[in-house]
């Protein structure tokens, strides 16, 4: 667990330096200009691991567990530090947890069966490379539907085309009255 905190912590550090300014270049009046232009979507796709604390084995023990998930998200950037949008999770797996309200109570389990949270968040740019964001949603699944609240950070590293990003990403989601997630992701983003 501390060496995926410190991988994380690694990733986003190195993302500071691997910013670089706008280049300007001068047009035929002799203006600056920036090469840099303002893409005001952003859509990405992630793969990810989340991980939950209130899971079950086959024998109901408590137990730790890792699930895969995969995401697609939608960002809209009113400017350079504002943003909303729209994130998407499912996580691959079936597993079971224990609701943690009913800690000290009778124990009561809960099967999710591929899961899917939909939340709309707002983000805060808080560095060049890295944006902070908060939300409200949902988590769907068989059985019954959970609210939700997530915070995260989100760190972003242009490639070549200034179109295509690697994005990196962990949030903490809160499913009320039930479990709670924390997530590792990582994947690409179309900026247009």
């Amino acid at each position: 667990m501390k060496y995926v905190l410190i991988l994380v912590l690694s990733l986003f550090s190195t993302g500071a330096f691997a910013q670089h300014e706008n280049e300007h270049h001068a047009t035929d009046h002799g203006e600056a200009h920036s090469e840099h232009k303002e893409f005001k979507h952003s859509i990405a796709v992630m793969l990810g691991h989340s991980h939950i604390d209130e899971g079950r084995n086959t024998e109901g023990d408590p137990e730790w567990i890792t699930v895969a998930s995969f995401a697609v998200d939608y960002n809209y950037h009113f400017n350079h530090k504002w943003s909303v949008g729209l994130h998407n999770d499912i996580l691959l797996e079936t597993f079971v947890i224990e609701r943690y309200f009913n800690v000290g109570l009778e124990e009561e389990f809960l099967e999710r069966e591929y899961p899917i949270a939909s939340v709309a968040v707002v983000g805060y740019r808080v560095f060049p490379f890295l944006i902070a964001s908060a939300g409200f949603g949902g988590e769907f699944a068989p059985g019954e539907n959970f609210a939700m609240i997530r915070i995260g950070v989100e760190a972003g590293f242009h490639l070549k085309d200034p179109s295509w990003e690697l994005v990196t990403g962990i949030n903490y989601d809160a499913r009320i009255d039930a479990y709670d997630i924390w997530n590792l992701t990582a994947g690409v983003a179309k900026r247009f």
